[in-house]
């Protein structure tokens, strides 16, 4: 006789076998199979025991201190100027040299500009040409007719560590096929 609850009712008791899932690679069983949704060995079953993964710190700005840190900590060597009345980060982009120039009245900064000057002319229909071709970066002539590549990261709608360091990667990339396309034209 099965045994009875507080109000005389007797116990029931239900067992369901657990799901498993098919891996995405997996192909998906033909129906009425049972394929990946059988039943799960009890001895599989085991507590996690693992931590939950650290998430990435999200800023929405940033000190000079702290990117100039942040790329030195990633093997950019990045050295701070002071140009007019705005203190930059200089670094290198391949062959070329290159500016980070930081938007927002600082201390704390809420957008980076990644800009490379090149001391030759250029036309207007090479710079139109890749600007319509290429996406991320902006190329124009400057008021001497020389090139001048910009590439502009906002950190207003949060930003992590490994999104300004991808952005100097983006940036030395735009400078490399910029070369190759525009000054080697």
């Amino acid at each position: 006789m099965p045994a009875q609850g507080p109000t005389g009712i007797p116990k029931v008791t239900v067992t369901r076998p657990l799901p498993t899932f098919c891996p995405l690679s997996a192909p998906i069983p033909p129906a009425g199979s049972g394929g990946c949704l059988g039943k799960v060995p009890s001895s599989s079953i085991s507590p996690q025991t693992q931590e939950e993964p650290q998430m990435p710190e999200v800023f929405t700005t940033i000190t000079l201190d702290r990117l100039e840190s942040l790329l030195d900590e990633h093997g950019v060597v990045a050295k701070r100027e002071q140009l007019d009345d705005e203190e930059l980060l200089k670094f290198n982009a391949g062959p070329f040299r290159a500016l980070i120039l930081p938007y927002g009245g600082g201390p704390d900064y809420f957008s980076l500009q990644f800009r490379a000057g090149f001391n030759m002319s250029s036309t207007l229909e090479l710079m139109n040409a890749w600007n319509r071709d290429n996406r991320y970066g902006k190329a124009y002539l400057d008021d001497a007719g020389e090139p001048i590549l910009e590439y502009d990261l906002d950190l207003e709608g949060g930003s992590t560590e490994s999104t300004v360091v991808e952005a100097v990667r983006t940036f030395r990339a735009l400078v490399t096929h910029f070369a190759s396309k525009v000054l080697e034209a």
